[in-house]
This record gives structure tokens, sequence and C-alpha cells, in this order.
């Protein structure tokens, strides 16, 4: 974002920004498992009706990064790499 703004030329328009990759929260979090080494609890994936919320939340919602990365040349790094980044500096 700090990279957008200071971009010689401003393109409006929606961009929408998220690391690489996809994956389910399942997947999010036994990536978290595996980097913390959290072998002593269960993680068990459940289906979306298992987890009823108020909100409609659409089947497959990977979001295309595609125009933010060529509009301003934005290097997007793997969800994974991003994660575990974060958990170092936590």
């Amino acid at each position: 974002l700090v990279e957008m703004m200071d971009a010689a030329e401003w393109k409006s328009g929606v961009y929408h920004f998220t690391n690489r990759g996809e994956t389910t929260w399942f997947g999010f979090a036994r990536r978290i498992q595996e980097l913390k080494g959290l072998h002593d609890c269960e993680v068990r994936p459940i289906s979306s009706a298992e987890y009823p919320t108020a909100a409609v939340r659409p089947a497959y919602s990977v979001l295309d990064t595609g125009r933010i990365e060529s509009d301003f040349g934005v290097v997007i790094p793997q969800w994974e790499d991003a994660l575990e980044r974060c958990l170092k500096n936590l």
C-alpha cells in the first residue's frame, strides 16, 4: 500500500490486496500449528454449513491481485511466507 501511495502515477479504481496463493481456514490453522510446533491439539476441518454465520458467504472467494500487481509493480508474497514472517515477529 505504501508503494501505491508513492507511485509516480496514481491509478484510481478498486484494488484487491491479499497475499498470493489460496487456502481454507483449516489450511491456515494447520500451517500455524506446523510452524509453532503445536502438536498437542487437534485441528479438524468443518464445512461452511457446520459453521453458520449471519453473512452469506460465497463457496469460493479468492481475490484476484493481478491489477494491483500490474498497475503498481507490487510483488506480493505467498501467504505461507507472510504468515511465517508474522509469527516470527509476534
